[in-house]
């Protein structure tokens, strides 16, 4: 594909004014912004030069920028701009996009951008090239706001006028800063995500189809479908459709009690259902009112109540896989006892070889691209690891020349397994969207009961043989080895392996400290944590909430550092604050906010932060002083007490008693 520069770009929209700007990715003092405010002239042939010699990154671009831009090509008025906004935004609300989007090409774009030929069929003009981050990301319906916030941006501001709002002159400034930030929102992400658009950059060149705005998921579709090699269509599934699971021959359990779980799962019903599809008469509470039933998979009443006790740990099933259900639980790896955490190998991949699962509208043929993939990637893998190695020992005589040669081809075998893991893992949750051309509801059920029963044979199998499970949750487990019960903890592992047809990871504790099985801090030999959940590092994924705290019990807990000394030593007000989104935006003291809030714990500040539609308060913002540009220096007004209170809350929370 053309090798373009990256320059962020985003665009704004109101009655009477439409704006569209650009930002250098390699210099971002290189700006370039242009107006249309009550119809005045849009220098087009300037807009049109610039998107011929650049990639434009934007953020959700691909629904709502791209097509904007491209009417804003066609001549159209202000008020013509900012129809399409509404009907993008508000009257189509809820639609998928890409619905919307081929709507808008066929009935509004397709006269302007088309083949010369046939009006009617819109043809993407080639000198817009463009690349949106919202799917990149690795997110699910993030805002960039609260992404800004994540990465802790300088300046957070949110929209600084009402949408529908007539744009007066002393308005343009505000608007032009507003879009501003933004662009610079755009560029944080990028340089926070550039190794997942090198590598869709990477995998669209091999497979030659354009991936670089793609979600995992997306990939996996895109990919599978494309190497198939057959036209394939989206499977319907009509509204309450019955299925029931059907397990592995190789599948038994050996107490009373598992042996009547598993009776009861095989004869449970599951049933699919499509809100779209429903009537009202379809589901009915005991007040004789429709019950709300989102699109999916209803999982049967008897597994979803089901709770199954093994030794001193419960567990239940779930429609993504199985989960313990402790709570408030630490356990120490002391007087010979030890802790290990045991992880399947890619577990529903695996499942699905295995077994020989695969999607009806495609048939075995999946089964021979997806095992493709799966051994290139443990290729790869292997090809990685290798060079490195030999990279490192070239390194170390000193041969700069070979040190270079394996470090590319290291790099080079990177990229091929990161690519191909996510088609292994992404094509996984393509399973359950009816949108998607790999929509198989069976399939998934198949094999994330498969996964959690198996999970079950190997817990069973630890307690009769006297090895206690204290955590499971999806693809692992953690295990509780008495005093010279290792090898009988290895051979079960090996007979486990054996009859599934799965690999196993161990990693072993010295201490492990859970709020529940998805929130928990686990402590290596080597004094490493392993932190899940509230505990984990600020990523893109989790927004920060107070990461001083957690720093704080961190260090209590492997080194027993007070939890005061950690808190009040830090002089980074990043690692104080909250993020939070806030539904139709927030509100302080008649300040507004918008709807991705940023605040730290103050002494002098009262009240609470709301809600600017309901009034309802922002939970936990109980003296709450709003931060949305951050300082050079630490606020004086910080209430350590607070934190302290906090990140001694966490440790109770954990299990931990002896503070």
């Amino acid at each position: 594909m053309e090798k373009r520069p990256y320059w962020h770009c985003d665009t704004e929209c109101y009655p009477n004014y439409w704006s569209i700007g650009f930002t250098s990715h390699e210099d971002p003092t290189r700006k370039y912004s242009f107006v249309k405010y009550n119809d005045s002239p849009l220098d087009i042939a300037s807009i049109i030069y610039i998107l011929s010699k650049v990639t434009i990154i934007t953020f959700n671009g691909t629904f709502y920028d791209e097509p904007m831009i491209l009417y804003a090509l066609t001549g159209a008025s202000n008020a013509q701009l900012h129809w399409l906004n509404d009907f993008i935004i508000v009257v189509n609300k809820g639609r998928p996009g890409w619905e919307i989007k081929r709507e808008i090409q066929r009935n509004i774009l397709a006269p302007y951008f088309n083949d010369g030929k046939n009006p009617k069929w819109f043809v993407m003009p080639s000198w817009l090239d463009m690349i949106d981050l919202a799917d990149v990301a690795p997110g699910v319906k993030i805002s960039l706001k609260v992404y800004m916030g994540r990465m802790h941006s300088a300046t957070m501001i949110d929209l600084p006028i009402d949408p529908g709002t007539v744009i007066t002159d002393a308005d343009l400034a505000l608007m032009e800063r507003y879009r501003g930030n933004d662009e610079i929102g755009t560029y944080d992400l990028l340089t926070q995500i550039q190794d997942r658009v090198d590598l869709r950059v990477a995998m669209s060149d091999r497979y030659g189809i354009d991936l670089r705005s793609k979600s995992d998921a997306q990939i996996a579709e895109k990919v599978i479908t494309h190497l198939v090699g057959f036209p394939i269509e989206t499977p319907f599934w009509p509204h309450g459709t019955r299925f029931q699971y059907i397990p592995p021959a190789w599948m038994a359990f050996q107490t009373p009690r598992m042996q009547e779980v598993f009776e009861m799962v095989k004869n449970a019903v599951f049933e699919t259902s499509d809100v779209e599809q429903m009537v009202e008469s379809d589901r009915l509470d005991d007040n004789g009112k429709p019950v709300k039933v989102k699109t999916g998979i209803i999982m049967p009443p008897e597994i979803k109540s089901c709770r199954i006790k093994m030794g001193v740990t419960e567990y239940k099933f779930g429609i993504g896989g199985l989960h313990s259900m402790e709570k408030k639980r630490a356990w120490n790896a002391d007087d010979g006892w030890e802790i290990s955490d045991h992880d399947a190998d890619s577990f529903y991949p695996r499942i699905i070889l295995n077994e020989r699962y695969y999607p009806k509208q495609i048939g075995p043929r999946f089964l021979e691209v997806y095992g493709d993939i799966v051994s290139e990637r443990l290729e790869d893998k292997a090809n990685t690891k290798y060079c490195f190695k030999m990279k490192d020992l070239a390194a170390a005589c000193g041969n700069g020349q070979w040190e270079s040669y394996w470090q590319a081809w290291g790099a080079h075998h990177n990229t091929g397994q990161g690519s191909r893991k996510i088609v292994i893992n992404g094509s996984f949750g393509k399973f359950g969207s009816k949108y998607s051309k790999l929509f198989a509801p069976d399939l998934l059920i198949q094999t994330t009961i498969t996964g959690q029963l198996s999970l079950l044979m190997l817990i069973e199998a630890f307690e009769l043989s006297g090895i206690q499970c204290v955590s499971a949750n999806t693809d692992g487990i953690v295990v509780r080895t008495p005093p010279g019960g290792a090898a009988i903890r290895d051979q079960v592992i090996k007979w486990w392996e054996g009859v599934t047809r799965h690999t196993t990871e161990q990693t072993n504790y010295t201490a492990l400290y859970s709020r529940d099985v998805n929130n928990y801090l686990a402590i290596t030999p080597e004094g490493k944590v392993k932190r899940k959940g509230v505990f984990a590092a600020v990523t893109l994924q989790k927004s920060p909430n107070n990461t001083i705290c957690v720093e704080a019990v961190v260090e209590y807990l492997t080194k027993r550092t007070p939890l005061i000394d950690t808190i009040t030593a830090c002089r980074d007000i990043r690692k104080f604050v909250t993020i939070r989104a806030v539904k139709g935006g927030a509100v302080k003291d008649g300040v507004i906010l918008g709807k991705a809030v940023r605040w730290y714990y103050s002494t002098k500040e009262m009240g609470t932060i709301n809600a600017r539609t309901s009034g309802n308060r922002v939970a936990r913002s109980e003296g709450a002083r709003p931060i949305m540009t951050l300082p050079d220096d630490l606020p004086d007004d910080l209430d350590y007490t607070w934190y302290l209170r906090e990140a001694t809350a966490m440790l109770e929370e954990v299990g931990f008693k002896n503070l």
